[in-house]
């Protein structure tokens, strides 16, 4: 259960590439993320995890799909019992010195009443705060 969870906030569970483009703190890029999981955007959504550019373009194509389609047969499931997300907040937000990390301290609060607090890590890429999977 504890890997879903961090499956759903990395999916975590967000327009993305146009909203995350101009979010000025990975704070605010990981809320529009999240505004794609209450619309079920998975497709959109998991273009907002970072992707290892080291890979060819198609190895990068495949991964984004396998994230998808992760987001879309466990996180949207897990979400739903829990009565939907109602609501984010970003507790705490560090950015590294460089400027390229941040680790982030998030509260999802779903519709049935219930809250989980975890951790987000959000890396720049190509000028665009992303979420980093957790496997």
């Amino acid at each position: 259960m504890k890997k879903l969870f961090g499956l759903l906030v990395l999916v975590s569970f967000m327009g993305l590439l146009v909203t995350s483009c101009t979010s000025s703190s990975p704070g605010d890029a990981f809320k529009n993320y999240m505004e794609l999981v209450k619309k079920k955007d998975y497709k959109t959504l998991a273009q907002g995890f970072a992707i290892d550019e080291s890979q060819t373009p198609e190895q990068q194509a495949q991964a984004t799909e396998m994230i998808e389609g992760l987001l879309t047969e466990k996180a949207d499931k897990a979400i739903a019992e829990k009565g939907g997300l109602k609501d984010v907040q970003v507790l705490e937000e560090k950015i590294s010195e460089d400027g390229n990390t941040a680790d982030l301290k998030v509260k999802l609060i779903y519709g049935n009443g219930t809250e989980d607090e975890t951790a987000q890590q959000m890396v720049k890429q190509n000028d665009q705060w992303k979420m980093v999977f957790k496997k």
